[in-house]
């Protein structure tokens, strides 16, 4: 199946079928990413913030003070 046949499926279908013939709209299988939970001061909510070297981000993207490991 082509990615244009996979993204015109409907959404039960389409998922699936991305399972089967991955259409590179996300990130590889088996891709980690290190996370850890922060209060994030500007979405003032308790998020999962992913890890960049001493920089952490939360899930919008709002750099979040406290450092990485």
């Amino acid at each position: 199946m082509t990615r244009q046949q996979i993204l015109a499926l409907p959404k039960l279908l389409r998922i699936p079928a991305q399972i089967l013939w991955p259409t590179g709209l996300h990130r590889p299988h088996a891709a980690l990413v290190a996370q850890q939970f922060v209060h994030c001061p500007t979405c003032k909510v308790e998020t999962a913030a992913t890890i960049h070297g001493t920089a952490l981000l939360c899930t919008e993207g709002h750099l979040v003070s406290g450092g990485g490991q």
